[in-house]
């Protein structure tokens, strides 16, 4: 029961991590500094999930685009950090991600929310994240996703993205 409530924890973390970037109220080590400080095991494990997410935001964005196309920003971070562990974490099992999430999305949003949260992440669950992205044309992998080349110019200066 311990290590759910872990589990639990980290992925409510990571989904603020992820809310507080998007939003632009802190840059990802600022939250981790700030808001993480006082549990480094916690702390260590939410880094690592944010890192790996935005090291493969393109794939794992374009999975769960493949599956729903109407989805509440909120929801959708629920997914990315799922799919985050399921695919390529190693501390938690993808269905054991998969099932904290709907527990998360249980306690956090309407009910109806929760069988949608498990009904897209049992079909990704069953999508390969290396074989989707080999599906995808040359045109689309070549592309940098558009967050990332706008915080680029905000940081280095638009000369420095090109």
């Amino acid at each position: 029961m311990a290590s759910a409530n872990i589990s639990y924890q980290i992925l409510e973390a990571a989904i603020e991590g992820l809310k507080y970037w998007e939003e632009d109220k802190y840059s990802v080590d600022d939250y981790l500094d700030t808001l993480l400080r006082d549990d480094d095991s916690i702390r260590k494990t939410v880094t690592s999930i944010l890192f790996t997410y935005f090291r493969n935001k393109a794939t794992i964005d374009e999975i769960i685009k493949s599956l729903t196309d109407i989805l509440d920003p909120e929801l959708r971070r629920v997914l990315q950090i799922t799919l985050t562990q399921a695919y390529y974490q190693n501390g938690i099992a993808a269905e054991s991600a998969a099932n904290v999430a709907v527990e998360y999305t249980k306690y956090n949003f309407h009910l109806r929310h929760v069988g949608f949260i498990n009904a897209v992440l049992r079909n990704a669950l069953n999508i390969n994240p290396v074989e989707f992205m080999n599906s995808l044309s040359k045109k689309y992998k070549k592309k940098i996703f558009p967050e990332l080349t706008r915080r680029w110019n905000y940081t280095l200066g638009a000369e420095s993205a090109k």
